[in-house]
């Protein structure tokens, strides 16, 4: 099970207390629920996906290389437009590129720390428990490398 959520440096919630939380805050019960699973997981807080972030430049890049790039643009021009008013900027992160980069084999520069033992606590945080279940944890990203991959995967897509 992958799980995408949850931060390890910050209790936050909503900018600009960073990184914030919603995945995990919005149901804390199932969240918790989750992290007590035996099931085995990978688990990529926010705070290491926040890296990997698209502006235009990226995105015109993209929709260049495939009909599925220019789809997946198309979809992410909403995110662009609203990035100045979420992240004061006009960027944007791609939150869920990072366990599927993974999941295909190429995530590129991504310190991935097995055997964490995490739990949820208060709106998000995952904290350490020696109690909890085992899990893989990506730790950092690398971003031009990961946004490297991508392009590459698109370009043969």
């Amino acid at each position: 099970m992958s799980v995408v959520g949850g931060n390890l440096s910050s209790w936050g919630r909503w900018p600009p207390v960073w990184p914030f939380e919603f995945n995990l805050a919005k149901d804390v019960a199932a969240a918790r629920a989750v992290f007590e699973s035996p099931v085995a997981r990978r688990v990529y807080p926010l705070d290491a996906c926040v890296r990997l972030t698209v502006g235009v430049r990226t995105l015109f890049e993209w929709r260049r290389g495939s009909a599925l790039g220019r789809y997946l643009v198309g979809g992410s021009l909403r995110w662009l437009a609203y990035a100045p008013v979420r992240y004061r900027r006009l960027s944007f992160p791609v939150w869920d590129l990072v366990p599927a980069l993974d999941a295909a084999g190429v995530l590129v520069g991504g310190k991935i720390e097995e055997g964490r033992r995490l739990r949820v606590e208060g709106r998000g945080l995952l904290v350490e428990d020696r109690a909890a279940v085992e899990a893989v944890c990506l730790r950092r990203i690398e971003r031009e490398g990961a946004l490297r991959a991508f392009g590459e995967l698109l370009a043969r897509a």
